[in-house]
């Protein structure tokens, strides 16, 4: 076997994966966008500003593989440092702005295509990709108009063993929306250290 197909293989053989999409469906002129914030001192934990048109913006804090939020602070009326030392957010530490784009330092990129209903995304060494997993794509109330997606950016850990990724949704129509979605995944065990507690 190939030795750079063999190294993304065992990588992702020892994955757990999660993907975390902020929307199921679409509703009329919504638009949200997401801007990530860091990984924890504990990598499997990472914040997002998720800015919404109707609802305002607000820090979320997530854990790979959980899909509920783990904690939040509302930024109306406040900004994000002084969210970022709240009690219920400052014990998770995000402060590791990651590294930006679509390709990991290790070498490996990130891809996306659309199967279905679905949002397919992959790494690949350029010989041999593996699919991290799938992310819903939004539709219409009918289910049969479905919106285009594509990977906006990604965010990775120094190792390359984490990453949150950014989905750009755009539908058109009554139900248009023009919104960013996340996907995040874990390409190796989770990290030994303990959950911050809330």
């Amino acid at each position: 076997m190939n030795t750079r197909k063999g190294k993304l293989i065992a990588l992702v053989c020892f994955s757990f994966l999660s993907v975390l999409p902020l929307m199921a469906q679409a509703s009329s002129d919504e638009k949200i966008e997401i801007e990530f914030v860091g990984f924890g001192t504990n990598p499997d934990f990472y914040g997002i500003v998720q800015k919404d048109d109707l609802a305002g913006s607000v820090l979320i804090v997530y854990q790979i593989g959980v899909p509920a939020p783990v904690a939040s602070a509302s930024l109306e009326g406040s900004s994000l440092k002084k969210a970022l030392a709240l009690p219920n957010i400052a014990p998770y530490g995000l402060s590791n702005k990651g590294l930006e784009g679509l390709t990991a330092a290790q070498g490996y990129s990130l891809v996306g295509t659309a199967v279905g209903n679905q949002f397919q995304i992959s790494i690949t060494n350029g010989q041999a990709s593996v699919t991290l997993g799938y992310s819903p794509i939004v539709s219409d109330p009918s289910g049969l108009q479905f919106a285009s997606v594509k990977i906006r950016n990604a965010y990775w850990t120094a190792d390359g063993a984490r990453v949150v990724v950014i989905l750009h949704q755009k539908l058109s129509g009554e139900w248009g929306m023009d919104s960013d979605t996340i996907a995040a995944f874990t390409l190796a065990p989770a990290a030994p250290a303990p959950a911050p507690a809330p």
